[in-house]
């Protein structure tokens, strides 16, 4: 006869193991309430959106799962050392699959591909490559696993700003082209607008939604009568997506449709819903999101105060400013990843107004990928279009960039750190140089408005007590005077030479600015060796004669890329042919001596 304690043992055993089974068939659906909740990471066992294309057993690791991750972890190191880099590469997906919620793996993976092993490829198409990969890594697997790790935010945004938008990089021009040119793919050519991108955010998130619209069905099928090769809605799609910036890939009658149909609501419908569906779909990023960043740190429009304008999202310092503030809706208060994250938005800021007006020159010849090799899915061939750009300074982002430098300081005096010299520098700095660049330009408005408020936050400076005019010429004459008279010539060439390669690349607010910085520089000089003995000898030619000589040298200068001289000469053809004849005489220069750029640019 069995016990009468043995028999609650067995009772109660057997109450546990049903506990457990009840336990488990409740796991799945309070993991999907909990996501659906956004209040649980992905399970890659679990749950079919988990980003990683890896999905391993892991229970099936036990306890030999520590052993798994630290034999692999030995093997990826060994296999990075002995230049192995796409074995390695898988090994690396392998360790992040082993341990999907743990950040600092994920950091550490994409870190190791975009800096570290990048590094080590020979051109500049194969260390493209490797970033990129860093960054899909986080952005399209990372993340999904880990949507609330403010670290990943931040290093995502860390690449974009440091190893695209910085110049540590050899060939970080080539990055910014790669970048450009992806994004072009979405947004056509042309910055969009906030109204564009208001229409991107309302399009419909499921193809589902609006296949069966009546004018969406008729308008598909004259795209398919144009093109036959376009069978399935997937490759419709993808042409109405890339044939504004790849139209040489479709046939002129598909053109001559879309022509046709460019009035047609439904085509406005069908090309927002593409645009938006690979914002979502490849670049993870919601448009409602850029929306709101658009409309609180784009340019301003100085001829509408209070009115953002659309940034410009082929630039690499809008997507790092994207994840930062991605970053931030999840970093816990007064912590480091909130201070890290509130940094960057400020650093990203500062870097669109300094370098932040892009102007595209030409289309070039496709740049050569590496031939895609068993094993080497990471390079597949690809042939993309390689663009020469320049950046310059975005005068219209100084008010974003002035209120993102005031927050930072604001975050940290009301975290009670002691706020870097360095930021306080920067904010003089950038209210300097704002200020005389506005006043020359013409937005006097603007310009006495910033400088009541710097006379305002540093009360005791006298230097802010005078006129805004007599502020902006006491800046001209002491950058005069630590130039001899002998150079001053050569500084007043050098001033117009920047206007004119900012004309070069229609960053017209600027032309204007460095050219009335150059005669105002030279009426000073003029005015301080009036009454000189020698005065000729200092004497320099009438200003007209200066910026005459400034444009031949502008011209004649080999460092200066033909695609900028074209582009110059072509605006005085076109916008002032009058000029244009009088400096082509005067210069004694053939009509044509500077292509104009191709169209299509």
């Amino acid at each position: 006869m069995m016990h009468k304690d043995s028999w609650k043992t067995l009772l109660l055993a057997l109450l546990g193991a049903a506990l457990l089974v009840a336990a488990a068939l409740f796991i799945k659906p309070i993991k999907q309430t909990r996501r659906a909740c956004d209040l649980d990471p992905a399970d890659s066992l679990l749950d079919t959106r988990a980003a990683s294309t890896i999905h391993l057993p892991t229970p099936l690791f036990s306890v030999f799962r520590p052993l798994a991750i630290d034999y692999l972890w030995i093997r990826a190191d060994n296999l990075k050392q002995a230049g192995q880099y796409f074995d390695a590469l898988h090994l690396a997906r392998l360790i992040c699959a082993l341990q999907p919620h743990n950040d600092k793996v994920w950091d550490f993976q994409a870190w190791n591909m975009a800096y570290n092993i990048s590094v080590s490829m020979p051109n500049p198409p194969e260390r493209w490559r490797w970033i990129d990969a860093g960054i899909r890594l986080l952005r399209d697997e990372g993340l999904i696993d880990n949507p609330r790790s403010p670290k990943l935010y931040h290093t995502l945004a860390w690449i974009f700003q440091h190893k695209i938008g910085g110049i540590s990089d050899d060939y970080h021009r080539y990055y910014k082209f790669r970048l450009a040119y992806d994004m072009m793919t979405v947004f056509g050519t042309d910055i969009v607008s906030n109204e564009q991108l208001a229409a991107l955010a309302a399009a419909p998130a499921s193809w589902d939604r609006l296949k069966n619209d009546p004018n969406i069905v008729a308008l598909m099928e004259d795209i398919k009568k144009a093109d036959p090769q376009l069978a399935g809605d997937e490759d419709l799609l993808k042409a109405v997506l890339r044939i504004k910036v790849n139209p040489n890939e479709y046939p002129p009658s598909l053109h001559q449709v879309l022509a046709n149909h460019r009035l047609n609501p439904a085509l406005g419908k069908l090309d927002h819903f593409v645009r938006a569906r690979d914002l979502r779909r490849e670049w993870k990023m919601d448009p409602r999101l850029m929306l709101q960043i658009n409309q609180q740190y784009g340019p301003m429009d100085y001829q509408n105060d209070d009115k953002h304008l659309g940034l410009d999202w082929r630039l690499p310092w809008c997507h790092a400013l994207y994840w930062a503030k991605r970053g931030l809706e999840f970093a816990p208060r007064d912590t480091k990843e909130q201070r890290d994250l509130t940094r960057a938005v400020y650093h990203n800021m500062i870097s669109l107004y300094y370098e932040g007006l892009l102007q595209i020159f030409t289309v070039t010849a496709p740049a050569e990928d590496t031939e895609r090799q068993p094993g080497q899915e990471i390079l597949e061939k690809n042939p993309r279009t390689q663009l020469r750009i320049f950046n310059s300074q975005d005068l219209r982002m100084f008010p974003a960039a002035y209120q993102a430098t005031l927050d930072v300081i604001k975050y940290l005096n009301d975290a009670g750190e002691e706020v870097p010299k360095g930021i306080e520098s920067a904010l003089s700095y950038l209210t300097w140089d704002a200020l005389s660049n506005l006043y020359l330009t013409g937005y006097q408005k603007t310009a006495e408005k910033y400088y009541l408020r710097l006379r305002d936050r540093y009360p005791e400076n006298q230097d802010y007590r005078v006129s805004l005019e007599t502020f902006i010429n006491k800046r001209l004459a002491d950058e005069l005077r630590e130039i001899t008279p002998k150079k001053a010539g050569d500084y007043i060439n050098s001033i117009l030479r920047r206007s004119y390669a900012f004309a070069a690349v229609r960053n017209d607010d600027l032309a204007t600015a460095y050219e009335k910085r150059a005669e105002q520089i030279y009426r000073i000089f003029g005015e301080s060796f009036a009454d000189e003995q020698n005065i000729d000898r200092v004497k320099l030619p009438p200003f007209s004669t200066m910026r005459l000589l400034a444009l031949q040298n502008f011209l004649d200068d080999p460092t200066v890329v033909p695609d900028a001289k074209g582009l110059l000469l072509a605006r005085l053809r076109t916008e002032k042919p009058q000029e244009f004849d009088r400096i082509m005489n005067e210069l004694q220069m053939p009509r044509r001596s500077f292509d104009a750029p191709p169209s299509g640019q």
